[in-house]
C-alpha cells in the first residue's frame, strides 16, 4: 500500500514537471514572434491547475514562474553588436618631421678660424728669452745686498724676513743660509738692524743737532731703547759718547793745522 502511495505521488510530480516544462516550451515560441520593442508577459501559470493535476493527500505547490524570469530568459533574435573601436576615434599620435626640426648647423653661424700671416706672425728667434744666469751663493746675497741699500728697504720698521723673500724671490731658509754665510753672521732682523744703525751714524754726522729719538725715527728702528742697545752692539759705545767724541775731535785741531798757523 506504501508502495502505491509513493508511486502516485512520483508519477504526478513527474506529470507536474512535465506540464511546466511544455508551458515554458510555449511561452518562449510565442515571445520569439512577437516584436522585441513591445514584449509581452507570458501567462502566469496558476498553483490551483498544479494543485489539480497533482493526486496526493499533502499537496506539493509548484514553484511560481515569474513573468520577468521568463522574459529575461527569452533568447532575443537581434544579437547585442561588440563595440567596434574606429581608427579615427583613437588616433595615432604621429609625429611629424616639420613638428620637431633637427637643429642645422649653418657654416655661416660657425666659421672655421682663419689664420691670417698678418696676425699671427712667425716668432722671430732673437725674441725667445735669454736663459738665466746661475749665480753663486755670493752672488745672490750680493744681489740682496745691493737692492736692500739702493731701494733702502731697511728704513721701513716693518720691514723683516717676508719682505726680504718677496723682493728677492727666495726662500726664508736660502735667505737665512745666504746672511749666516755673507752677511756678518745673525738672522735676517740682525742683518737689517746692523744696515739701520749705520745710516743712524750717518745721519747723526749729517745732522748733529737731530736728538736720539729722531735719530732712531728715520733709520727704521723706532723704539730708542732698541736703539741704544743695537748701537752699542755694533760700534762697542752708545750713540751718546759717539757724538762727543765726534765732537771733541772736531774742536782739537790737527798738527797740520797747527803747523799752518805756526807758520802764519
Amino acid at each position: 500500500m506504501l508502495t502505491t502511495v509513493l508511486s502516485l505521488i512520483i508519477i504526478a510530480l513527474l506529470a507536474a514537471v512535465a506540464y511546466l516544462v511544455r508551458t515554458n516550451r510555449a511561452l518562449r515560441r510565442r515571445l520569439s514572434q512577437l516584436p522585441p520593442s513591445s514584449p509581452q508577459p507570458a501567462p502566469a501559470v496558476s498553483p490551483q491547475a498544479i494543485h489539480a493535476s497533482a493526486v496526493s493527500p499533502q499537496p506539493i505547490p509548484a514553484p511560481a514562474v515569474s513573468p520577468q524570469a521568463i522574459h529575461a530568459s527569452a533568447v532575443s533574435p537581434q544579437p547585442i553588436p561588440a563595440p567596434a573601436v574606429s581608427p579615427q576615434t583613437i588616433p595615432t599620435p604621429a609625429v611629424s618631421p616639420q613638428a620637431i626640426p633637427a637643429p642645422a648647423v649653418s657654416p655661416q653661424t660657425i666659421p672655421a678660424p682663419a689664420v691670417s700671416p698678418q696676425t699671427s706672425p712667425i716668432p722671430s728667434p732673437q725674441a725667445a728669452p735669454l736663459p738665466q744666469q746661475v749665480l753663486t751663493p755670493a752672488e745672490e746675497f750680493a744681489a740682496i745686498d745691493r737692492r736692500v741699500d739702493e731701494q733702502r728697504l731697511f728704513l721701513d720698521a716693518t720691514f723683516g724676513r717676508e719682505g726680504l723673500c718677496a723682493a728677492s724671490g727666495l726662500s726664508k731658509e736660502r735667505i737665512g743660509q745666504l746672511i749666516r754665510r755673507f752677511g756678518g753672521g745673525g738672522n735676517v732682523q740682525t742683518y737689517l738692524n746692523r744696515k739701520r744703525v749705520a745710516y743712524a751714524l750717518t745721519l747723526m754726522q749729517q745732522h748733529p743737532h737731530y736728538s736720539m729719538e729722531a735719530v732712531a725715527e728715520e733709520c727704521g728702528i723706532g723704539n730708542p731703547s732698541t736703539f741704544y742697545r743695537v748701537f752699542k752692539q755694533v760700534y762697542g759705545t752708545s750713540p751718546n759718547e759717539y757724538r762727543k767724541i765726534r765732537r771733541n775731535d772736531q774742536q782739537t785741531p790737527t798738527k797740520d793745522q797747527e803747523n799752518t798757523d805756526l807758520s802764519v
